[in-house]
Order: structure tokens, then sequence, then C-alpha cells
């Protein structure tokens, strides 16, 4: 699964894989982009209004942060 979300967008995302790994480019606060992991759950520039939940079985998911 990919995703891309703006560079400045803001909101909450929650991601989990059960058999996968998670490559997210936005860097939450004190740690690195891209940084992969079977679970993210960051507040992404202070965002709490939007919240965006994705869940994979068995595969890998990408969030791309992408400049317009």
């Amino acid at each position: 699964m990919w995703a891309f979300f703006p560079s400045d967008a803001a909101f909450h995302l929650i991601a989990k894989t059960v058999r996968g790994k998670i490559a997210n480019d936005f860097a939450e606060q004190g740690g690195s982009a891209a940084k992969e992991t079977s679970k993210v759950d960051a507040l992404i520039h202070s965002g709490d209004e939007a919240a965006i939940q994705m869940h994979v079985r068995e595969g890998n998911i990408k969030i791309v942060e992408q400049n317009p």
C-alpha cells in the first residue's frame, strides 16, 4: 500500500501491518524520517483534527511526504 500526503499536511497517522514493514517519510518529533517499523501512531505536524488509519494484514506500507 502506498499513500502520498503533502509535506505540510497535519494529521494523526495510525498505520499497522501484521506481516510487513512500514516506511514513513514524515519524521516524528525527536525521531528520524524513513524509519521502517510494523506500527506507527504519530501526530504529523501536530495534527489532531484529522485521523488517517491504514491496516495491512500481509505486505508493506509506504507513506510518502510529497512536495507540490
